[in-house]
């Protein structure tokens, strides 16, 4: 095993933490409430989409490659023990996530990832690489996208959509699984 995985693995293991999603929004709520005009249920609806189906809602110590090539490429540099799936890391910490993605993008020269909670593009949504981490900084991060996003289109859940991707075609299915959240929340 190289020297970085037997690093990695073990900040890995040292930090694995566990928390309540609603107890994260509560906290958040009194900051974002003054500096964000999106509903929170909206922001919500957002966390429940961009969630990983093996971690809790709200979980931010993800990084997610969008390309196969690419996360093969970082798989194979870092070792498969932190892989939830073919393309997400489990970063485990802010610390390691910034390691991490300092890793990915400066040696690897990968820069199409999501991270964080609100899966935040890395190439297009540029921020301090431990905001992408941190719940309340990506929260108020993907406040501001939707803000740009409904003031650009228009208050609709097609704009809403826009924030997976600009391209109805594409994100026709992201629009979807609003729909089937939003109903299973009435």
């Amino acid at each position: 095993m190289r020297t970085i995985d037997h690093i990695i693995l073990s900040i890995a293991l040292l930090g694995s933490i566990c928390f309540a999603y609603q107890d994260i929004i509560e906290e958040t709520d009194d900051v974002t409430n003054t500096v964000c005009s999106v509903p929170t249920e909206i922001i919500e609806v957002i966390a429940k989409v961009e969630r990983h189906a093996k971690r809790p809602v709200g979980y931010q110590y993800i990084i997610a490659f969008n390309n196969q090539e690419e996360a093969r490429r970082a798989k194979e540099m870092l070792g498969k023990d932190l892989f939830l799936d073919w393309r997400t890391i489990d970063c485990k910490n802010q610390k390691l996530c910034t390691k991490i993605l300092s890793y990915v993008s400066q040696e690897l020269k990968i820069d199409n990832m999501d991270l964080g909670s609100f899966q935040i593009n890395y190439h297009h949504h540029k921020m301090p690489p431990e905001d992408y981490f941190s719940f309340e900084k990506s929260y108020l991060k993907a406040c501001n996208y939707l803000e740009t996003l409904i003031a650009n289109y228009g208050y609709s859940w097609q704009s809403i959509a826009k924030y997976n991707h600009k391209d109805p075609k594409v994100n026709y299915a992201y629009l979807q699984k609003i729909s089937t959240i939003l109903r299973g929340n009435q």
